[in-house]
C-alpha cells in the first residue's frame, strides 16, 4: 500500500521489493513508482514537506513471503502472515518503522540514526546489525532473537534487556520476560526455506506450518505431549510436508473441508503414506 491510497498487488508467492533514496520502487525487478524529482517538480515545497511524513505499507498474506530493500540499505525478510509500516524515506535522526508478524532484518549501520523496530509490545533499537522479531497479534509472545551485533529491548511494561548474539528475549501479554540462549538458526531458517526444530512441541509446529501455508490446522489434545526434532522443506506443497511429519512421529491426519485435523496414530497402526 503506497502513498495517497495506491496499491499494488502481486500474484507471486515471493515478492522482492527495493526502495532508493530518490523515492523509486521495484517489485521484482518491475518499476511500480518513478523517482520523486518529477512530483517535486510539479508540486513544489508542499509535496516534499509531505513525503517527509509519508509512510507506506507491506502486506505479505498467508502462504506467501516477501523481501523489502529500504532506502537507507536495510534488508528484511517478510514472513507470511506479516505486515511492515515504513517510510518512504528515513528523516530526522532516527529510522523507525512497524512490525505484525515475523521479520528478519540485516540493519545498515549509522550509529547518528539508531534503527528502531515497533510492535504492540516492546521497541527494539539497533545501531546496525541482523535479528529475527516475531510478533504476531494473536499470539501470547513475542520474540527477539539475535544473530550478530547488540540490540536494546524495552517492552511497553517498562522492562529493558540487552542483547548479545545467540540469545532470544521472549515477552508475554501480561508482561513477564524470559532470556535465554537459543540456536539462532531454529528461529531464522523460515527465510531460507526452511523450518528447522529441536525437541519443539508438535502443536507449535502445526501453528507454524498453519500460518505460513494459510491453510488451517487443528490437533487432538493428546498431541500437546509429543515433541520432535528435524527440518521441512518450506518450499514443497504442505500436503507433502504434513506426510513427511507422519513418518517422523506417530500420528496422523485427514482433510476435511480445507481444514487439516491431526490425531494419535495407534501403536499397532502403520504410518501414513
Amino acid at each position: 500500500m503506497l502513498s495517497k491510497d495506491k496499491q499494488v498487488t502481486f500474484e507471486e508467492d515471493n515478492t522482492d521489493v527495493k526502495y532508493d533514496d530518490k523515492g523509486e520502487i521495484k517489485v521484482n525487478s518491475q518499476t511500480v513508482m518513478e523517482g520523486g524529482d518529477k512530483d517535486k517538480k510539479a508540486g513544489g515545497d508542499k509535496e516534499e514537506k509531505e513525503a517527509t511524513v509519508t509512510y507506506n505499507q507491506l502486506i505479505v498474506p498467508k502462504g506467501k513471503h516477501s523481501t523489502l530493500l529500504l532506502s537507507d540499505g536495510t534488508k528484511l525478510w517478510v514472513n507470511a502472515g506479516s505486515h511492515v509500516i515504513f517510510p518512504v524515506s528515513f528523516k530526522g535522526n532516527k529510522r523507525e518503522i512497524y512490525v505484525d508478524g515475523e521479520v528478519f532484518l540485516d540493519v545498515t549501520r549509522n550509529e547518528d540514526n539508531p534503527f528502531v523496530v515497533k510492535t504492540d509490545r516492546m521497541a527494539v533499537e539497533v545501531l546496525g546489525t541482523s535479528f529475527n522479531i516475531k510478533s504476531y497479534g494473536h499470539e501470547d509472545t513475542d520474540d527477539v532473537v539475535l544473530v550478530t551485533g547488540s540490540v536494546h529491548v524495552r517492552t511497553e511494561t517498562g522492562r529493558k534487556a540487552e542483547l548479545i548474539p545467540n540469545q532470544r528475549f521472549r515477552c508475554t501479554s501480561i508482561g513477564d520476560v524470559d532470556i535465554q540462549t537459543v540456536d539462532v538458526y531454529d528461529y531464522i531458517s523460515w527465510k531460507d526455506g526452511l523450518l528447522q526444530y529441536k525437541k519443539e512441541r508438535l502443536s507449535v509446529i502445526l501453528q507454524r506450518l498453519s500460518d505460513y501455508y494459510g491453510k488451517p490446522i487443528r490437533w487432538e489434545p493428546e498431541l500437546e505431549r509429543l515433541t520432535c526434532s528435524g527440518k521441512l522443506d518450506l518450499k514443497d506443497d504442505m500436503e507433502k510436508v504434513l506426510n513427511g511429519l507422519t513418518r517422523m512421529i506417530p500420528v496422523k491426519f485427514v482433510k476435511q473441508d480445507d481444514c487439516y485435523y491431526f490425531s494419535v496414530t495407534p501403536l499397532n497402526s502403520k504410518p501414513m503414506e
